[in-house]
């Protein structure tokens, strides 16, 4: 797994790439950690290019959710194109309510 971060005024968006799974777990952490710092206030997770997304860091962006929600942050995940990743998100109750009207970022709420 490769992170991109990239950092505007409006916005930090993590670009994740590749599997993210237990071996990647701690690049994940400290990535949405230091997103979470900056004076944004916004963090984008793009998924797009994630082909595993494992429990370890489905709970990290959990993890952050509620971190974010805390420090009156926002936190959103771009819906994965692997069909896979997008499922696990699916089932593990996170709610992509703008998927039903087609749009590309999908807010995550815990």
């Amino acid at each position: 797994m490769s992170i991109e971060v990239r950092h505007d005024e409006s916005c930090t968006r993590l670009t994740v790439i590749g599997q993210a799974d237990l071996a990647t777990a701690s690049e994940l952490k400290t990535a949405l950690l230091d997103a979470l710092s900056t004076p944004s206030k916004v963090v984008e997770i793009d998924l797009t290019q994630a082909t595993v997304l494992n429990v370890t860091c489905f709970q990290l962006i959990w993890a952050a959710n509620a971190e974010a929600t805390a420090l009156g942050a926002s936190l959103t995940i771009v819906e994965p194109r692997e069909a896979a990743v997008l499922e696990y998100l699916r089932e593990a109750a996170l709610r992509l309510p703008a998927q039903v009207a087609g749009e590309a970022t999908k807010e995550v709420s815990a």
